[in-house]
């Protein structure tokens, strides 16, 4: 039994979820899917639907009805956009766009290795950790080439608290650990601290929040990028990894 949003913001009134303006019962006792929420600026750019927003905005909806447990996503959204993903495709022969921002795939690159496609596969990867404020900040207008292209900010020394998401969208299997790790740079670099959560329980088909609580390293001057890496472990084994959260780090000298 979930309580989900059926609408949320938006001018143009579009269904979240597939009841299509229907009021859902409370608490939902039913399967549902992904509306047409995603396509909600449709009649603001005067284009086809099918020129509209791109892959981007169905991955991030996508993600984002995970958080109520919505189960479908049609696949049809995706099949009429994989044509530009072909050789010899483009966006003078196809609608779909990769984004607003990128016209989409070119000739002799291989778009499998494309920014839009690799947040799709974290994004519906049944083992995903989502950083809530991060998801929220990066909305479905946002590059994936820079994602997070809105991180956040913190001061030398500040304690963090970040809600994480842990989803178990696997077959078996509900005894979950999540390692981490704080480096300065880039994901490889220096390792400031880390850690570990033990024993979260999450049913097949469901998702938890936990808080995950950091130190910020000390720093005098300047700015500096703080990677956070999260490892979700199932039964021990590692099933998935996140390397791309960082946070923008400010010295205590103000100058």
């Amino acid at each position: 039994r979930i309580d989900v949003p059926v609408k949320i913001k938006g001018t143009e009134g579009h269904a979240y979820a597939m009841l299509h303006y229907v009021e859902y019962p409370r608490p939902a006792e039913i399967i549902t899917g992904m509306g047409e929420f995603a396509w909600s600026r449709i009649s603001q750019l005067s284009l086809p639907p099918s020129a509209v927003g791109g892959l981007e905005e169905f991955i991030y909806y996508g993600g984002d009805m995970r958080r109520w447990d919505i189960v479908y996503f049609a696949g049809w959204d995706f099949i009429n956009y994989w044509p530009n993903f072909l050789e010899g495709m483009n966006h003078d022969k196809h609608a779909w766009k990769q984004s607003i921002y990128h016209k989409d795939r070119e000739d002799g690159n291989d778009g499998w290795d494309s920014p839009v496609v690799a947040l799709m596969k974290k994004y519906f990867h049944p083992f995903l950790v989502m950083d809530l404020g991060i998801h929220e900040n990066n909305g479905p207008d946002s590059d994936a080439s820079l994602w997070p292209e809105n991180p956040p900010s913190y001061r030398a020394g500040d304690r963090i608290e970040r809600k994480l998401l842990l989803f178990n969208d696997g077959l078996s299997g509900d005894s979950f650990r999540l390692k981490w790790e704080a480096r300065w740079d880039s994901e490889d670099g220096e390792l400031v601290d880390e850690g570990m959560i033990e024993e979260i329980i999450i049913d097949n088909g469901f998702h938890k929040e936990i808080t995950l609580q950091i130190t910020v390293p000390g720093m005098e001057t300047g700015e500096r990028n703080l990677f956070i890496v999260l490892s979700n472990e199932l039964e021990k084994e590692e099933v998935f990894r996140e390397s791309n959260i960082y946070f923008i780090i400010t010295g205590n000298d103000r100058g």
